[in-house]
């Protein structure tokens, strides 16, 4: 992941916005709220995202035991994608994350496809590899460590669950 990606010229100014304070904020509280409506509408092919792959995690709760419904970008990582609980680089993990650590089998709608995934926390040379990776398909997460301080934003990888017996 040396290179440099090159994005289209509408793209530029969406990744500067998304990276930004207002961005993070759009992303945090307005898009959530507006992305399953337009992923479910579109069979997964439109979100406030423009063009990038949003999907809709279905996890279950750490402390309810219910399901919970969380849009994020996942980088593509062949079969598998990578998403990153940057939360815009606040200082505070999303709750999401802990709830992706006590329960790992989820569901993930992307591309118009539902299927079952199994989250794992990376570390090490791993996690660098695959923060590298998500910080070139989208830059603004290098804005977001910055604004993120000493919290180490974590990243997981989603592997296809073979089994699929994950129930919602």
């Amino acid at each position: 992941m040396t290179e440099k990606r090159s994005l289209a010229w509408w793209q530029k100014p969406l990744f500067a916005f998304a990276g930004s304070k207002a961005g993070g904020w759009y992303f945090l509280t307005i898009a959530p709220r507006i992305d399953p409506l337009l992923l479910r509408l579109s069979r997964g092919r439109w979100s406030s995202g423009l063009g990038q792959p949003v999907g809709i995690l279905k996890i279950r709760g750490a402390k309810s035991g219910l399901i919970r419904e969380t849009t994020l970008l996942c980088t593509p990582d062949g079969e598998n994608f990578i998403v990153v609980a940057s939360r815009a680089g606040n200082l505070k993990h999303p709750a999401w994350y802990y709830n992706l650590r006590a329960n790992p089998e989820i569901r993930l709608l992307i591309h118009g496809q539902e299927s079952g995934y199994i989250a794992r926390e990376t570390s090490g040379a791993e996690r660098d590899e695959l923060w590298r990776k998500a910080v070139w398909f989208y830059p603004g997460y290098a804005a977001y460590k910055e604004r993120a301080g000493a919290r180490v934003i974590p990243v997981f990888l989603l592997r296809p669950n073979r089994d699929d017996k994950v129930t919602g």
